[in-house]
């Protein structure tokens, strides 16, 4: 198993998220690299703001998705438990 942390931001401040998520050992870049992504537009949509490809100007309630940001990471205590709401592997406990 694969412990990753997905993170990101969106279009206006305060909008920063990370969490943890468990994949097995054949996921590919590509998919996380995708799923990333779908955090991120998720995220965005959570406060109100809608994803489109299209959009230019206002961005009030619509975002073209260049003021939002998706990454991933391979877990690494060190690095990613202090932006975890809560430790989501408790095995790694010591």
């Amino acid at each position: 198993m694969r412990k990753i942390v997905f993170g990101g931001s969106g279009p206006t401040v305060g909008m920063d998220y990370c969490h943890a998520a468990y994949f097995e050992d054949d996921v590919t870049d590509a998919e996380l690299d995708e799923l990333a992504w779908d955090y991120a537009v998720q995220n965005a949509e959570m406060y109100g703001f809608d994803y489109d490809t299209e959009a230019e100007g206002d961005y009030e309630t619509v975002t073209n998705g260049e003021d939002i940001e998706g990454w991933w990471a391979e877990y690494d205590r060190d690095e990613h438990d202090g932006h975890l709401i809560h430790n989501p592997f408790p095995e790694d406990e010591q």
